[in-house]
């Protein structure tokens, strides 16, 4: 049975990021993942690192929106239908937070972190993540109505409250920056702070380094149960072998 100071279930950018911050601390860490590493959500997904996208989903005004994607199971905010006295104490809280109270109080704290989080990924990138692809040219925001810009633009205003950079362009504007876009155009926001990367070169970098200061990564080893005394993890059972740590972190997203 292996034993470590960590356990981190996922193989995800937050797993793979812990387990790489961890080791270059001297912590012995042990990272698992029941597929390979970077192949679940983080594989997925865009792979913008945008600091002015960064806010809280309960926002002023996002109850309406929210109402919207709901009931769409294609939406990024699909709740699947049942009765769960948890899932209304869950809608009835996010709804309590959709106040200008806690966009100034949550803004500053997500924004601050966000930039800090774009710094460490551009510090990686130019030492041990130079196959990450990872880019600094900025974000551009096309918008094909005007009623999208106008979205895109109230988006802008709120992120520029918490020291982000945005500009608004026209449709000539849009088409002198990026001459790919076709289509019907009105206009867009380009916000030149923002980077991205490829996610699944990001994560499997992230990984390698972590390897590299001593971390146990281990791909194919999927949970199988916890052995739970109180509130603490004894031991996890995988499909690799049973698993000691005196802390796990749960990465493994939803």
């Amino acid at each position: 049975m292996q034993k470590s100071d960590v356990l981190i279930i996922g193989g995800g950018v937050i797993g793979a990021a812990c387990a790489d911050e961890l080791a270059g601390r001297g912590v012995s860490v042990t990272l698992i993942d029941k597929g390979k590493i970077g192949h679940g959500c983080s594989y997925g997904n865009a792979g913008w690192i945008c600091p002015c996208h960064a806010m809280p989903l309960p926002m002023p005004g996002a109850l309406v929106q929210a109402g919207r994607w709901l009931g769409d199971p294609e939406s990024p905010f699909y709740i699947k239908p049942r009765a769960s006295w948890e899932l209304v104490r869950w809608l009835l809280a996010f709804a309590s937070n959709t106040t200008e109270r806690h966009l100034a109080r949550a803004g500053p704290v997500i924004a601050d972190l966000a930039r800090h989080s774009l710094g460490l990924f551009a510090q990686f990138a130019a030492t041990d993540g130079a196959s990450a692809d990872y880019r600094s040219n900025g974000l551009l925001v096309v918008c094909s109505s005007a009623r999208t810009l106008e979205g895109a633009r109230h988006e802008m205003e709120i992120a520029e409250r918490f020291g982000g950079r945005g500009q608004v362009l026209d449709a000539e504007g849009v088409s002198d920056l990026e001459p790919a876009v076709r289509g019907s155009v009105v206009g867009g926001i380009f916000y030149e702070d923002e980077a991205s990367a490829d996610p699944l070169r990001m994560v499997q970098a992230l990984a390698r380094r972590a390897e590299s200061r001593g971390a146990c990564v281990l791909p194919g080893a999927e949970v199988i149960s916890l052995d739970v005394d109180g509130t603490r993890i004894r031991s996890v059972a995988t499909t690799r072998g049973t698993l000691h740590a005196d802390q796990v972190v749960l990465a493994a997203g939803s």
